[in-house]
């Protein structure tokens, strides 16, 4: 049975560019489909005390994750050797 689709973990974790390498490589060996998956969340902790805290707090958690989700991205396009397509105009 051939292989045809490969799912990698992508964070930003200090080996997450081996994992992507390393997906890649057997991604081109075996003309499987790579794809990666970033998973983020925000502290449990947060969540228990939801009525106490502000508006701000959930829009300054929410902006790093969306940071942390890019840099995962440019990450994983990088070392897969993708590119994102641009749009025209």
């Amino acid at each position: 049975m051939a292989i045809k689709e490969i799912l990698v973990h992508v964070d930003d974790g200090a080996r997450a560019g081996l994992a992507i390498d390393l997906a890649a490589e057997l991604a081109k060996r075996s003309g499987a489909h790579l794809a990666g998956l970033f998973l983020g969340t925000t502290p449990i902790g947060p969540y228990l005390m939801a009525a106490e805290l502000p508006a701000s707090f959930w829009e300054a958690e929410a902006q790093k994750l969306e940071q942390r989700m890019a840099a995962a991205e440019r990450l994983f396009g990088a070392r897969a050797g993708l590119s994102r397509p641009t749009s025209a105009g």
